[in-house]
């Protein structure tokens, strides 16, 4: 939450601190190498709420494309020009939409999931309101945040491996 009596504060700024010596404690107790990229979240220039994320030097932003990291500063122009077209002008061009200058690459193939994956997330019981174990079908969720909760449990799986994923406890909360 976020509220303008007590911008002073800077508890975006305080949080981010917070949260990246978190990630050097569990980087060290650990040792996971690979756990060296912190990440703001997204990006709104006209949102003073967020907007303290340009502070933070050297900024990186993901090609939503590409799924490669490149410096704010190289592609800021292109973002800005981006957020500037209407959302119809977005749909009708997001498949174009690159912030990398070489128009022709393609995604990068650690994008593609394989069986394995899909089958160890989807098999994995799921804490439900705290009390009890299920499936993803006994929750019962709608399709699209199903397939949104599993494609993020993915990309942790991806990031830290089968073996530190199997220890986690994936917990489902309705709200």
């Amino acid at each position: 939450m976020w509220d303008p009596e007590f911008k002073f504060l800077n508890m975006g700024t305080v949080g981010a601190i917070i949260e990246i010596e978190y990630m050097k404690m569990l980087r060290t107790a650990y040792n996971m190498p690979k756990l060296k990229w912190y990440c703001l979240g997204e990006l709104n220039h006209s949102c003073s709420k967020v907007n303290y994320k340009l502070n933070y030097k050297p900024g990186y932003v993901l090609c939503p494309y590409t799924k490669k990291w490149f410096e704010y500063e190289s592609v800021k122009d292109t973002i800005l020009m981006l957020e500037n077209l209407t959302i119809e002008e977005k749909a009708s061009q997001l498949e174009y939409i690159k912030l990398n200058p070489d128009q022709d690459s393609e995604p990068p193939i650690d994008l593609l999931i394989d069986d394995e994956m899909i089958e160890y997330v989807y098999d994995q019981k799921v804490m439900y309101q705290g009390k009890s174990e299920k499936s993803y079908e006994e929750i019962n969720i709608e399709k699209w945040k199903e397939v949104r909760m599993v494609n993020g449990l993915i990309s942790l799986l991806k990031s830290v491996g089968f073996t530190t994923y199997s220890n986690f406890t994936i917990e489902y909360k309705k709200r």
